[in-house]
């Protein structure tokens, strides 16, 4: 899963896009042998959850965060960092960008498509089926057609991330696995991983914990769950 130096995390609103980005770098800040490691918050249309959030526990790990936002401000009025073609262009460092969903927010990549086209990179869609807009193969296929058309990128794996806060159950994150697998076989993009908090591998079939990567819950507080 964490193979190329830049890999892409894009996905709808409330599919736990930030949340896989914000435990990527974690992952990266542990394994990676890059004397650099960062994560780029390009998430320019949600205000809420963001995984410049974590700013500071990311880099006591390591993980150098960029984000276009104004710090000591007490306005959040997103925007591209100035840093941002010089960490795609970095061959010292390994970079996780969080890019805002729909087209809107996947067409603020396209100006650095060239550059990345280049390199090599990764993509993920985070799916959650229990979200409305994602909840069947029809529109997860006019979704993924939506994302590249915006981004000029290919989406290259999926992680399915079905959940219901604290409201999940093994049975989503399998009905989740199963609609991600109908995506995969209709575009042939491979599913990468199976996130989900690590109370539910245990009660996962076989050929989903072989994929599972274990998300810890970074962007909400407690009683937010």
């Amino acid at each position: 899963m964490f193979k190329k130096r830049i890999q892409i995390i894009c996905g709808h609103y409330g599919s736990g896009k930030s949340e896989v980005a914000v435990n990527m770098a974690k992952k990266i800040a542990e394994s990676s042998n890059l004397n650099k490691k960062a994560l780029l918050d390009l998430d320019i249309i949600n205000p809420y959850f963001r995984s410049i959030e974590k700013k500071a526990k990311l880099e006591s790990m390591g993980v150098k965060v960029f984000s276009g936002s104004v710090e000591g401000n007490n306005q959040d009025l997103p925007s591209i960092p100035r840093e941002t073609r010089a960490l795609i262009c970095d061959n010292e460092c390994d970079l996780i960008i969080d890019l805002g969903g729909e087209d809107t927010g996947a067409r603020v990549i396209a100006p650095y498509k060239e550059d990345i086209k280049e390199i090599e990179y990764d993509m993920f869609l985070v799916l959650n089926r229990n979200r409305q807009e994602t909840d069947s193969l029809p529109k997860v296929l006019n979704y993924i057609e939506l994302l590249e058309n915006a981004s000029n990128l290919k989406i290259t794996g999926i992680i399915s991330n079905s959940h219901l806060l604290s409201f999940t159950e093994a049975a989503d994150i399998i009905k989740g696995y199963e609609l991600s697998k109908e995506v995969s076989e209709k575009t042939n993009i491979p599913i990468v991983a199976v996130s989900c908090k690590k109370e539910f591998i245990n009660f996962l079939p076989e050929e989903i914990k072989k994929i599972v990567f274990p998300l810890g819950i970074e962007l909400r507080e407690k009683w937010m769950i």
